[in-house]
């Protein structure tokens, strides 16, 4: 490869290895137009319309067979690389704004061999809400020896310092936006299943080499099994040369972070003494320390810990991997969550608002802050309209985004009226939120304006069926029960899950005046799940003959003659069906209900009622199965609502009660 002198531009090749990448690829390809001078896609295999996507953005595509090694594939791309530079992209990350990459690598002193670029990873449901910032070589001068190793989670870097040492890999502020571990993604492409598999073969291969160790570790933290995650880490650490290897900040942190979901703060303590020694610009640390001391009630020195993270600010690394937000936004509200524990709560929703702009100029929708800001004030008695002009002031809602997440929370804390008005100006609002919309109309009984928000989800959307199964509750609620089977036969049978179809199929029956008898349905935990909110809309809907017709389904579901008297006994209390709900709670007791809740449920609506010997009655039980069950705490709602029946005999027959113990 010919030297580029300083100040003269250099060629850049984008070099890709892809497999039925049609749905993300264009986007990718589309970051790149005027960045890089050629693109070389190998793909290994695809099955869709990758190959033909690619050459259309005038990609050179080269066909390999996938032989289980990404090193190997990516090779192949590097051997076709005719650039003085190699810039490498998967096919679901995009360059965010390569406006100034060649000015970058045209003014790269000789001994620059590479950069490493932060790849910024959208995790969760959607993209722009949470992220993890990794460092990663990914742009690197194109040279013969310049090759990737392993088979997983491959590696050039290592590459670089040992064919030329003292070699230069330098920091470069060019994120790399990546959405490959979205949810969505990561179920459709079984991802994590495909990475552990491999991962599994590397320890087995390399069972002394703590890389190895830690990679097998990430499959099982992103499946969430902190335990095995642990053991991982765990066995990889004393295969560590020293602290400086690369990823050993990344291995203690989610070594860490694995504890702290154990519920094992005292172990954080103690690891991160040592960590943050070794690495005390690693903002995350601080913050995990801070979050281990809100474990153990410490919440001043936890407040300390999140100060110090906010000078520290996000994380600018070529080693550390990062939460976004842990500098800034994150730390903002962990800081508000320490002074409302604290009892200051002025400074409390100072914080937080501070989380909301921080969020806002990041482009960071997260609903963390909105919940503490709409908790606070509903703790104080204060209106959430006064919230709304405060998160309207700061934060101004102009970005839609922002304007939807807004309303979507204010829908969560039961504002509907608040939350349509923060809509009412946005034009086109995203299926989600019409969806949300249409489920908080149903449950006031607003049927029609329902449909007529779930209209506007496209067929062509994700969200459709879910529109489908909302437009078969609305007719129903409607007094449509005929829509509703032509919704379930037309639209919903084939395409919903047949767990739900099954449950539907009867219900619907029901509706129409029908004795269907489908016996018990499976799996029963998950059904009886889903229809529970189903029947709390009809209720507060004010469909009381609907949700009465509906109550069979309780049978199919397993739940016992006592189980279902008591159900429908919490369901009417929570609509505010105070006599309803005594009806059906005495019958459950009447059938056999031995349970602690609901003799406490009965008792403390029995004297909400002013039914005091009753009551006495019923939570003298109540706090008798409690002392069964070893529950000793002396403010229980059965022991204090016994103590206050007791008082209001007292007074009715005169006689004082302060001579008598509180709660027997």
């Amino acid at each position: 490869m010919v030297s580029v002198q300083p100040g003269t531009q250099p060629r850049v090749s984008l070099c890709m290895i892809v497999r039925d990448e049609e749905d993300q690829l264009p986007r990718c390809l589309a970051s790149v137009a005027g960045v890089v001078d050629e693109m070389i896609v190998v793909d290994t295999g695809s099955v869709d319309a990758t190959p033909q996507i690619a050459a259309a953005h005038g990609a050179r595509v080269l066909h390999h067979p996938w032989d289980g090694s990404f090193s190997t594939a990516r090779n192949v791309s590097l051997d076709a690389a005719t650039g003085d530079w190699v810039l490498v992209l998967d096919a679901d990350e995009a360059v965010s704004d390569g406006s100034g990459l060649r000015a970058v690598l045209a003014a790269a002193e000789p001994e620059v061999e590479g950069f490493v670029l932060p790849i910024v990873n959208f995790v969760g449901d959607r993209d722009r809400e949470e992220a993890v910032t990794s460092p990663a070589v990914r742009l690197f001068r194109n040279r013969p020896e310049y090759r990737y190793s392993r088979a997983l989670h491959e590696q050039i870097l290592a590459t670089i310092q040992t064919t030329r040492p003292g070699a230069q890999v330098r920091w470069l502020n060019l994120p790399l936006e990546h959405w490959g571990y979205l949810t969505g993604v990561v179920a459709d492409r079984d991802k994590v299943q495909r990475n552990l598999a491999l991962a599994e073969e590397e320890v087995r291969r390399y069972p002394e080499d703590a890389f190895s160790w830690y990679n097998l570790g990430q499959e099982h933290l992103r499946m969430a099994r902190w335990e095995e995650a642990l053991a991982a880490y765990q066995r990889g650490f004393p295969y560590l040369a020293d602290l400086t290897a690369g990823f050993a900040p990344a291995l203690i942190k989610h070594l860490v972070v694995c504890l702290l979901q154990l519920k094992r703060p005292a172990e954080v303590l103690a690891v991160l003494t040592d960590a943050l020694e070794a690495y005390e610009r690693f903002t995350d640390l601080w913050v995990l320390r801070g979050h281990a001391l809100t474990q153990l009630d410490r919440w001043a020195e936890a407040a300390d810990c999140y100060r110090h993270a906010l000078d520290l600010g996000e994380v600018q690394s070529s080693v550390f991997m990062s939460d976004e937000g842990v500098g800034s936004y994150k730390a903002l509200g962990w800081l508000a969550m320490c002074e409302r524990q604290l009892g200051r709560r002025d400074q409390a929703e100072e914080h937080i608002v501070a989380a909301l702009a921080s969020a806002c100029d990041q482009r960071r929708y997260v609903p963390q802050p909105l919940d503490m800001l709409f908790t606070l004030y509903r703790e104080q008695g204060r209106p959430l309209d006064e919230a709304l002009a405060a998160v309207e002031s700061r934060l101004g809602l102009d970005d839609p985004r922002w304007r939807e997440l807004t309303a979507t929370r204010l829908l969560q804390y039961g504002e509907l009226a608040l939350a349509e008005r923060v809509l009412a100006a946005l034009a086109e609002p995203s299926p989600e939120t019409s969806l949300a919309l249409a489920t908080a109309l149903l449950g006031q009984g607003r049927a029609r304006e329902a449909l007529a928000q779930t209209a506007r989800v496209p067929d062509s959307s994700p969200a459709r069926l879910t529109a489908d199964w909302t437009d078969l509750l609305a007719h129903a609620l409607a007094g449509e029960p005929e829509r509703s089977a032509e919704i379930l036969r037309a639209r919903v049978a084939e395409r919903g899950e047949p767990e739900l179809v099954a449950l539907y199929a009867p219900l619907v029956s029901l509706w129409l005046g029908e004795t269907p008898q489908p016996g018990l349905l499976e799996p029963r935990d998950r059904l009886r799940g889903h229809l529970s909110p189903v029947l709390n809309t009809m209720l507060a809907a004010g469909a009381l003959e609907l949700f009465a017709a509906s109550l069979p389904a309780l049978v199919w579901l397993g739940y016992a003659p006592y189980e279902q008297a008591a159900l429908v006994g919490e369901m009417y209390q929570h609509a505010g069906l105070t006599n309803l709900a005594l009806e059906a709670l005495m019958l459950a007791i009447e059938s056999g209900d031995e349970r602690l809740e609901t003799w406490q449920l009965l008792g403390l609506l029995l004297l909400k009622q002013g039914a005091w010997a009753e009551a006495e009655t019923v939570l003298a039980r109540a706090v008798a199965l409690e002392e069964a069950a070893g529950q000793t705490a002396s403010r229980t709602p059965a022991r204090q609502g016994l103590q206050a029946a007791r008082a209001a005999l007292a007074r009715q027959s005169g006689v004082s009660t302060s001579w008598q113990a509180s709660t027997t």
